[in-house]
């Protein structure tokens, strides 16, 4: 009886071990890689550093949502062309970002052309 309690515990320990630390968890992903495939993400930072926003719509005024300076980098990980604006309200016309394309640049405002 002694021998099968020790052997249990044996079993529970060994079991504990594999499972790894109580409460550990995988990291978010950051930068760049943390922009979910099919959206338009924006950052607070260039490089994709700093907050994250991402859209499938667009917005008026990033601002709006935080970014009290507007986005300052963007990845499109849609299959559409972008188009982001220096100004709210989507004016006056600025840039277009690519499907795919990495971009650092001032955004205020954000659509699908």
């Amino acid at each position: 009886m002694i021998f099968q309690r020790a052997r249990a515990a044996a079993c529970v320990a060994l079991l504990a071990l594999a499972a790894g630390p109580a409460g550990a968890a995988a990291a978010a992903p950051a930068g760049w890689d943390a922009c979910p495939v099919d959206h338009f993400c924006v950052w607070e930072g260039t490089d994709g550093g700093g907050r994250i926003i991402y859209y499938r719509h667009g917005s008026k005024d990033v601002r709006k949502q935080g970014f009290a300076e507007g986005a300052q980098s963007a990845w499109n990980r849609t299959g559409d062309t972008w188009c982001t604006y220096y100004k709210n309200i989507y004016w006056p016309p600025s840039f277009e970002v690519n499907a795919n394309a990495r971009v650092n640049q001032t955004i205020l405002s954000l659509k699908k052309c």
